[in-house]
């Protein structure tokens, strides 16, 4: 997450990435039950339903920066 945001400045990929990588990484870090799994692509799932909007916004190119105001 905190690397996608610093590169991109984009929040909400970082948040799509995180979730993501969720399942990825769960049978590569561990031994995964197949309920874990499932949980994990269900989480992907709701954060990507949820993220629907900032998605069209990123592929429009529209969707705001993450920045920092001194």
């Amino acid at each position: 997450f905190l690397i996608t945001v610093l590169i991109t400045r984009f929040v909400s990929l970082g948040s799509i990435l995180a979730a993501f990588s969720f399942p990825v990484m769960l049978p590569i870090i561990g031994h995964p039950t197949w309920y874990q799994e499932v949980l994990a692509v269900f989480v992907f799932a709701v954060v990507l339903f949820l993220h629907r909007e900032n998605i069209k916004r990123l592929l429009n190119g529209t969707e705001s920066r993450f920045v920092i105001k001194k």
